[in-house]
Protein backbone atom coordinates (compact mmCIF):
# COMPACT_ATOMS: atom_id res chain seq x y z
CA UNK A 1 0.00 0.00 0.00
CA UNK A 2 1.52 3.23 -0.91
CA UNK A 3 1.39 6.07 1.63
CA UNK A 4 -1.47 8.08 -0.16
CA UNK A 5 -3.41 4.59 -0.10
CA UNK A 6 -2.93 4.96 3.70
CA UNK A 7 -3.83 8.82 4.33
CA UNK A 8 -6.86 7.64 1.92
CA UNK A 9 -7.37 5.01 4.18
CA UNK A 10 -6.70 7.52 7.82
CA UNK A 11 -8.96 10.06 6.16
CA UNK A 12 -11.98 7.53 5.61
CA UNK A 13 -11.62 6.08 9.36
CA UNK A 14 -11.37 9.91 10.33
CA UNK A 15 -14.35 11.16 8.26
CA UNK A 16 -16.38 7.41 10.21
CA UNK A 17 -15.17 8.19 13.42
CA UNK A 18 -16.16 12.31 12.82
CA UNK A 19 -19.91 10.92 11.57
CA UNK A 20 -20.08 8.98 14.71
CA UNK A 21 -19.36 12.16 16.92
CA UNK A 22 -21.71 14.05 14.95
CA UNK A 23 -24.60 11.50 15.91
CA UNK A 24 -23.46 10.94 19.43
CA UNK A 25 -23.72 14.84 19.77
CA UNK A 26 -26.54 14.85 18.20
CA UNK A 27 -28.20 12.12 20.51
CA UNK A 28 -26.46 14.07 23.02
CA UNK A 29 -28.15 17.23 22.56
CA UNK A 30 -31.16 15.90 22.09
CA UNK A 31 -31.29 14.44 25.41
CA UNK A 32 -30.43 17.58 26.86
CA UNK A 33 -33.22 18.83 25.23
CA UNK A 34 -35.64 16.15 26.76
CA UNK A 35 -33.76 17.03 30.24
CA UNK A 36 -34.48 20.61 29.66
CA UNK A 37 -38.46 20.00 28.52
CA UNK A 38 -39.20 17.53 31.72
CA UNK A 39 -37.37 20.28 34.08
CA UNK A 40 -39.92 23.26 32.73
CA UNK A 41 -43.12 20.77 33.46
CA UNK A 42 -41.91 20.27 36.59
CA UNK A 43 -40.90 24.17 37.02
CA UNK A 44 -44.40 24.80 35.73
CA UNK A 45 -45.96 21.97 38.36
CA UNK A 46 -44.34 23.46 41.02
CA UNK A 47 -45.87 26.65 40.42
CA UNK A 48 -49.19 25.21 39.99
CA UNK A 49 -49.00 23.82 43.40
CA UNK A 50 -47.26 26.36 45.14
CA UNK A 51 -50.19 28.75 43.77
CA UNK A 52 -52.50 26.32 44.33
CA UNK A 53 -51.39 26.20 48.42
CA UNK A 54 -50.62 29.55 48.59
CA UNK A 55 -54.67 29.78 47.43
CA UNK A 56 -55.22 27.04 50.34
CA UNK A 57 -53.53 29.22 52.95
CA UNK A 58 -54.82 31.91 51.95
CA UNK A 59 -58.83 30.72 52.59
CA UNK A 60 -57.68 29.09 55.30
CA UNK A 61 -56.45 31.93 57.28
CA UNK A 62 -60.08 33.87 56.21
CA UNK A 63 -61.43 31.24 57.64
CA UNK A 64 -59.74 31.13 60.83
CA UNK A 65 -59.84 35.17 60.73
CA UNK A 66 -63.96 35.16 60.70
CA UNK A 67 -63.82 32.19 63.45
CA UNK A 68 -61.98 34.29 65.44
CA UNK A 69 -64.46 36.96 65.11
CA UNK A 70 -66.86 35.03 65.83
CA UNK A 71 -65.65 33.42 68.68
CA UNK A 72 -64.67 37.00 70.01
CA UNK A 73 -68.56 38.70 69.11
CA UNK A 74 -69.29 35.78 71.00
CA UNK A 75 -67.13 36.31 74.09
CA UNK A 76 -68.19 40.04 74.27
CA UNK A 77 -71.63 38.98 74.04
CA UNK A 78 -70.76 36.81 77.18
CA UNK A 79 -68.82 39.43 78.77
CA UNK A 80 -71.74 42.28 78.74
CA UNK A 81 -74.45 39.18 79.85
CA UNK A 82 -72.53 38.21 82.63
CA UNK A 83 -71.92 42.02 83.62
CA UNK A 84 -75.66 42.44 83.28
CA UNK A 85 -76.40 39.27 85.49
CA UNK A 86 -74.15 40.24 87.72
CA UNK A 87 -75.35 43.92 88.19
CA UNK A 88 -79.21 42.21 88.63
CA UNK A 89 -77.42 39.63 91.25
CA UNK A 90 -76.31 42.39 93.50
CA UNK A 91 -79.77 44.40 93.15
CA UNK A 92 -81.46 41.75 93.95
CA UNK A 93 -78.89 40.71 96.71
CA UNK A 94 -79.02 43.77 98.04
CA UNK A 95 -83.33 44.30 97.86
CA UNK A 96 -83.03 40.39 99.77
CA UNK A 97 -81.13 42.14 102.39
CA UNK A 98 -82.89 45.22 103.11
CA UNK A 99 -86.40 43.07 102.83
CA UNK A 100 -84.68 40.52 105.68
CA UNK A 101 -83.21 43.51 107.57
CA UNK A 102 -87.34 44.65 107.72
CA UNK A 103 -88.85 41.71 108.58
CA UNK A 104 -86.50 40.94 110.98
CA UNK A 105 -87.48 41.67 114.63
CA UNK A 106 -85.10 44.40 116.85
CA UNK A 107 -82.40 42.89 118.87
CA UNK A 108 -82.80 39.53 116.66
CA UNK A 109 -80.13 38.18 114.07
CA UNK A 110 -81.50 36.35 111.03
CA UNK A 111 -81.56 32.67 111.80
CA UNK A 112 -83.00 33.53 115.30
CA UNK A 113 -80.32 34.35 117.53
CA UNK A 114 -80.80 37.42 119.88
CA UNK A 115 -77.83 39.61 120.09
CA UNK A 116 -75.48 40.12 122.74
Amino acid sequence: MSTGDHLKAIDDRLDRLDAKIEVRFGEVDQRFEEVDKRFSEVDKRFDEQRAHANALFEASRSDFNNLYDFVKAQAEKTDARFDQLQTEFRTRFADLQTAITALTPRGRRPGGRRRH
